[in-house]
């Protein structure tokens, strides 16, 4: 740990996350609280006297990777100070090995406390710190706030916490808590401060975004989005995954009217098998997951469609998989992220027999990535011919509306987050190309 008499807001810190946009939003607002509080920040890790690891326990390799860098972090700088917050020690505080690698260890409750923890480290000189507050059955939202999104051309706003749903497969509701929602005021002013910086798209996320305001009286996804659309300067916005059965029919009607809404839905699917989504407890089956898709395409021009699925959950029989992957190929979704099943302890799934060995496991994703290739190709050849404005971000690489992403050919380099038509020209393995 640095040494108490070292200049406390010298302290250079270094921040490594984990998982999903949630947990990348979070930690630049935590970037921004060290940096009002005088902190500067390590470009290097060699460079740091504090490190800030935030975690992620979607699945067990998750939480080995946290684990392998707070070991890594401790061997190389046995000196530092080291933090570990998010989903991994809010769900599991006594892992063996992790509070012997962090300094302090928080969860992912009381996010602006975390600044207070490290000050106290430092100025008090304390060995080692454990504050991990369990969450109850009424939460407020923990309203975070940042105006900057550095590395990124685009803006995540958080605007949604927790779930209740409790699918038979996924720890998150512990690590997150009851459902929770930004107020609409805080959205938008949060989004002004992204505009006055100058970024023009915006990406709104949650840990279930579609249950965004059922916690509060008169505020729904769809006003989330009309208020982030109605900020001057914000030409683009974009929506995180959502839960296929929350697009009611009502909620489309209402987003398709909203202009700068970019027409790109990631929906989970998790499993074309009808059986293995009620193993699941999902709350839909194929046929309602292969409406929403329709209806979707019917109301935004050039739509596309993306999704997840876990192969390998247990009881999945080589006849669920081969149903998962004939309506993937029917719904042909534009790209597929695949997941091997991962026990989590405490979760319903944990308990069902019918184990799927790990090698059926790694066949099964093969095979799911493959297809995804295929579809991705052929989402991407449909788009030659089209003419699309593109946001610019490095080396003239950017995207499209509906995120498919595109090379520009120019002989000069395009200047970042500038928006330039582009008609799409071909194609190459993963990308279209384009001129302006």
């Amino acid at each position: 740990m640095p040494n108490k008499n070292q200049p406390l807001k010298k302290s250079k810190v270094y921040f490594i996350t984990f998982g999903c946009k949630v947990n990348q939003y979070e930690t630049q607002v935590l970037r921004e609280l060290f940096m009002q509080d005088g902190y500067d920040f390590a470009e290097e890790k060699a460079q740091a006297d504090i490190f800030i690891v935030n975690s992620c326990t979607v699945t067990s390799n998750a939480n080995a990777k946290t684990r392998r860098q707070l070991r890594s972090l401790r061997s190389a700088f046995p000196t530092a100070l080291i933090v570990l917050t998010g989903c991994l020690p809010q769900v599991s505080p006594d892992l063996t090995g992790i509070l012997s690698d962090a300094d302090i260890v928080t969860g992912t409750k009381d996010r602006l406390k975390l600044l207070e923890l490290v000050n106290n480290a430092i100025e008090n000189n304390v060995s080692q710190t454990v504050k991990i507050e369990p969450y109850g059955n009424s939460e407020e939202y923990e309203d975070l706030t940042c105006s900057n999104f550095i590395g990124h051309t685009r803006a995540f706003i958080k605007i949604q916490d927790g779930c209740e749903r409790f699918c038979a497969y996924c720890i998150i509701p512990y690590a997150r808590g009851p459902v929770r929602s930004k107020p609409i005021e805080s959205i938008a002013k949060e989004a002004g401060m992204f505009a006055a910086g100058g970024y023009k798209e915006l990406v709104l996320t949650g840990i279930n975004l579609g249950l965004y305001g059922m916690d509060l009286t008169s505020a729904s996804l769809n006003d989330a989005v009309k208020v982030c659309a109605g900020i001057h300067g914000i030409e683009r916005i974009r929506l995180s995954s959502l839960e296929p059965d929350l697009l009611t029919d009502s909620l489309i009607g209402a987003l398709k009217n909203i202009k700068g809404l970019c027409p790109h839905f990631h929906l989970p699917l998790q499993s074309g098998s009808a059986a293995v989504l009620t193993s699941m407890g999902r709350r839909y089956t194929p046929e309602f997951f292969a409406d929403t898709v329709g209806k979707l395409r019917a109301n935004f021009k050039n739509c596309s469609v993306t999704t997840d699925i876990i192969v390998g959950f247990p009881g999945e029989t080589n006849k669920n998989f081969v149903e998962t992957v004939d309506f993937a190929q029917t719904v042909g979704f534009s790209k597929i992220h695949v997941f091997p099943y991962s026990q989590r302890p405490g979760t319903a799934a944990a308990g069902f027999s019918g184990a799927v060995s790990e090698t059926v496991k790694k066949q099964r994703v093969k095979i799911i990535s493959e297809l995804s290739d295929t579809l991705a190709g052929k989402h991407i050849k449909e788009q030659i011919g089209k003419t699309f404005p593109v946001l610019v971000e490095q080396n003239n690489l950017g995207h499209t509306p509906n995120y498919t992403l595109v090379k520009i050919q120019s002989v000069k380099k395009l200047t970042e987050n500038q928006t330039v038509n582009v008609k799409i020209t071909n194609c190459e393995k993963n990308c279209a190309v384009g001129e302006l």
